[in-house]
């Protein structure tokens, strides 16, 4: 057993090789290198939404608290619905852009990360999310960390569909 400190590796997972050669963590299920796509990998797909919704919803409930504590939701319609105004919406609308920029930086990195991230040119993977969903195929150019050309096909290569995000794909074996 080894802690991970390689690239294809998370560095906070205990990892053991199996006999196969790809990495397991000590439960047994493969986190980076696998036959197909695991259903977690689907939702980490998704995980944007999720993330955003958290931040508003996050600074909301904070703005709603510091209001009916301090007493000014309680006294009238109509301070109520200044405040709402002047305290609340802004304070969701914070709480959106820090989810936007800061915490989606970090779950990006971590999604990707479990999805098999960095990718190269040749290796094979599997879409979650888009038209060709399920398809697995190879990585024929890497634009970046941020997306990949995938073999689809001359008209998809013509129209640039065949671009994806790192989060969009998952490493297969």
């Amino acid at each position: 057993m080894q802690i991970g400190k390689s690239k294809t590796e998370l560095p906070w997972v205990a990892i053991s090789t199996s006999p196969a050669g790809y990495y397991e963590p000590l439960g047994g299920i493969s986190l980076m290198r696998w036959e197909k796509a695991f259903f977690f990998n689907y939702v980490l797909s998704y995980a944007y939404y999720p993330t955003l919704i958290t931040g508003a919803l996050a600074g909301f409930i904070l703005a709603v608290e510091v209001s009916w504590s301090s007493g000014l939701l309680r006294t009238s319609l109509s301070s109520a619905i200044l405040e709402f105004l002047t305290f609340i919406l802004p304070t969701t609308a914070l709480g959106f852009l820090l989810a936007v920029f800061p915490a989606w930086s970090i779950v990006r990195r971590i999604i990707i990360r479990i999805q098999g991230a960095p990718f190269s040119t040749g290796d094979s993977v599997t879409i979650l999310k888009g038209n060709h969903r399920g398809k697995t195929t190879k990585v024929y150019e890497a634009w970046g960390k941020e997306r990949v050309r995938l073999e689809l096909g001359g008209y998809e290569k013509a129209s640039f569909t065949d671009v994806y995000f790192t989060t969009d794909i998952c490493k297969t074996r």
